[in-house]
């Protein structure tokens, strides 16, 4: 291969004729300048169309080269909104975007759903008589079990275990086994005195939400519960309220067997709100709800639950986990939103009991909701707000406020109905 050195070709570099080594030049429209080329002899090639050129050294940076063929003009286009070099572009990359957000999407939701649907269940196993000294009766399991789970377990917050699974006294229609106590109140009011039921919430059991009884104890009887998939009850998927109702319609079944108390009423704690309120709805035999750090939609504290505690945009993962947990159930768990449900109650009177800085229920977009949703229906509403207070820590952060405004809540809807 012949080599031009530095010069002044731009007559024959622009003509598109045989150069001075019997090649084809390089069209160069540039002004003349001094360049160095790399040429290939034509009789090394088959067409002309596949000289071989290099360019080793280009004193003029808008020369535009090509082979000896015309320059195709198309190659000068800019890249204009409309160009089709641009809608070529927009395509690939918006179908990237689209792939990593729908791969993105099934991954968070099935990681999420698999815990929301089968979460680790607390270890927590204090019973009424240690907590507080309080004599209770057991739901639908040997009481004597107690005895000997706490002998077995010396940290009462840290139990390896819940001890033997409910019977079949108290059973949901879709058969699962529901263990609970009851706790007589301390005014000695008899079994058909009014009575509270207890309701925990996501990954929680009855040891949890016995704190809750604390204030009620003295005028009311008590009833706490184990949801499905906590404490002694049946192990089944968490449907964050909407199979959760029937456990509350079981234990309301037992109480008016049993007990045949003149009022009921449910506090429900964030799932447990969900759920107590759509038990509500559906049994007139409840006749007040008291709701305490409960969402209003599913979608949305899922969506918060992932922002603060997983650091993770609030959607579209909320509805990967709500479309992952309908595939592992078959349920929406969207059918018992609580911003869709307390407006059916009726005359019923509810009571929100709500943290100001809730950082999973924030205020705004959940008990406001719920208020205003029900209000707009015509449901007897109250909302109180334990200023400070956080989400499901109401009872540490204001015990004192909380116990008055439910009391004072239960006693007067119970006189309506007593």
């Amino acid at each position: 291969m012949a080599r031009l050195e530095r010069g002044d070709f731009q007559d024959t570099l622009t003509s598109g004729t045989e150069g001075p080594f019997g090649g084809r030049g390089s069209r160069c429209d540039c002004p003349p300048g001094r360049y160095a080329f790399a040429i290939l002899p034509m009789d090394h090639q088959q067409d002309v169309d596949s000289v071989a050129m290099s360019v080793l050294n280009v004193e003029a940076p808008h020369c535009r080269l090509g082979t000896g063929r015309d320059h195709d003009p198309r190659l000068d286009e800019p890249a204009t909104l409309g160009s089709p070099r641009l809608k070529r572009l927009a395509a690939v990359v918006l179908g990237f975007f689209c792939v990593t957000l729908a791969g993105y999407t099934a991954y968070v939701g099935a990681i999420g759903s698999e815990l929301l649907v089968d979460p680790a269940p607390r270890k927590l196993c204090s019973t009424p008589d240690v907590r507080f000294a309080w004599s209770y009766e057991a739901i639908n399991y040997d009481i004597a079990d107690d005895a000997a789970l706490i002998a077995a377990n010396p940290d009462l917050d840290d139990c390896a275990g819940q001890g033997t699974g409910a019977g079949g006294e108290v059973v949901t229609e879709d058969g699962v086994p529901i263990a609970g106590w009851y706790i007589p109140s301390a005014e000695g009011h008899g079994p058909t005195g009014p009575t509270i039921i207890l309701v925990h919430g996501w990954n929680g059991n009855k040891s949890d939400v016995l704190r809750y009884a604390a204030p009620l104890h003295d005028r009311f009887n008590i009833v706490a519960l184990d949801l499905r998939h906590g404490g002694r009850s049946g192990e089944r998927a968490v449907t964050f309220g909407v199979q959760e109702r029937l456990d509350i319609e079981a234990v309301v079944d037992w109480l008016a067997r049993t007990k045949a108390p003149r009022a009921i009423g449910v506090m429900g704690s964030s799932m447990g709100g969900a759920a107590a309120a759509a038990a509500a709805v559906g049994d007139p035999r409840i006749v007040a709800l008291l709701l305490d750090s409960t969402h209003a939609s599913a979608v949305q504290v899922i969506g918060r639950r992932l922002s603060v505690e997983a650091g993770h945009p609030p959607y579209p993962g909320a509805w990967g986990i709500v479309a992952g947990a309908w595939l592992r159930t078959g349920l929406d768990i969207r059918g018992v939103d609580p911003v869709g449900t307390v407006p059916r109650l009726g005359d019923r009177p509810v009571l929100l009991i709500h943290g100001s800085h809730d950082p999973i229920d924030v205020p705004a977009e959940s008990a406001e909701r719920i208020v205003e949703a029900a209000r707009a229906a015509g449901v007897d509403i109250q909302l109180q707000y334990c200023d400070g207070g956080g989400h499901g820590n109401l009872m540490d952060h204001c015990p004192e406020g909380w116990g008055a405004w439910a009391v004072d809540f239960f006693e007067r809807a119970f006189q309506k109905v007593e």
